[in-house]
């Protein structure tokens, strides 16, 4: 549904898109707010790809896989680390 150049923007035209994602693609007469609205659509982009990044690391370091690998790592150098050093008994 487009709106009409000159027309206000209402609740009710913003409830009818079919994302809030689609606000953005209203273009507005002032040009000061229209910088604005362009400059808070690019943060919200950033903010939204950092989130999905640190996403991906942490789901990276949750990755059973490598926890498994880390826990037999950890026992591996344990078991090395108790072998070599001499024991107070001795």
């Amino acid at each position: 549904m487009k709106l009409a150049k000159g027309s206000e923007i209402t609740t009710e035209y913003l409830a009818s898109l079919s994302s809030k994602h689609d606000w953005f693609d209203i273009r507005l007469a002032d040009e000061d707010l229209a910088k604005q609205l362009e400059l808070i659509k690019l943060s919200l982009q950033q903010k939204r790809e950092e989130a999905d990044e640190l996403y991906e690391i942490k789901k990276k370091k949750t990755d059973p896989r490598a926890t498994s690998c880390n826990r037999a790592y950890k026992k591996m150098v344990k078991s090395i680390y108790r072998h070599q050093t001499p024991s107070a008994s001795r």
